[in-house]
């Protein structure tokens, strides 16, 4: 309300917050290149502030016939096939996978570094055992370390 988010033009808001309202029905109406979604209801407002409608209206029978359209399909059994394939990926040859792995650089292995709480002078073997130990993701540890700051309000 503060805002007035409902009807300025700089906010998404459809409705004022909590209203649990339906927006079906929503028109896109359009000034000087921007779209805009409002509410039927608010339609005449906004287009008296200079917005325009395009395209043809949707009466509640169109919107509920296209719905009706939509509920119950149901797929073929060639198509339900069809996408599994689709999504099992490719089936690569021998030669391509080694061509794959050679192009790949691989990153060296890197030894677990220790950390150690300054606070109490307990020392880590790694920063997932530090992290774990105060009930932290290991990213805050590094962060921590990295940038001289507390994690937990410890360094």
């Amino acid at each position: 309300n503060y805002y007035n988010c409902v009807l300025s033009e700089e906010f998404y808001n459809l409705k004022p917050g909590g209203l649990g309202k339906s927006v079906a029905g929503v028109r896109y109406i359009y000034k000087e290149g921007q779209a805009k979604k409002v509410l039927p209801e608010e339609l005449d407002v906004w287009l008296a502030q200079g917005w325009i409608l395009k395209g043809p209206d949707q009466t509640p029978e169109t919107i509920a016939k296209r719905a009706a359209g939509h509920r119950g399909i149901k797929q073929s059994a060639e198509w339900i096939e069809h996408r599994a394939q689709a999504l099992r990926g490719r089936h690569l040859t021998e030669e391509h996978r080694a061509k794959l792995s050679a192009a790949k650089p691989h990153r060296p292995f890197t030894p677990l570094v220790p950390v150690k709480c300054v606070e109490t002078g307990r020392v880590f073997p790694s920063v997932s055992e530090a992290a774990r130990s105060i009930n932290r993701h290991p990213a805050n540890i590094l962060h921590a370390i990295k940038k001289n700051k507390t994690c937990a309000q410890l360094h």
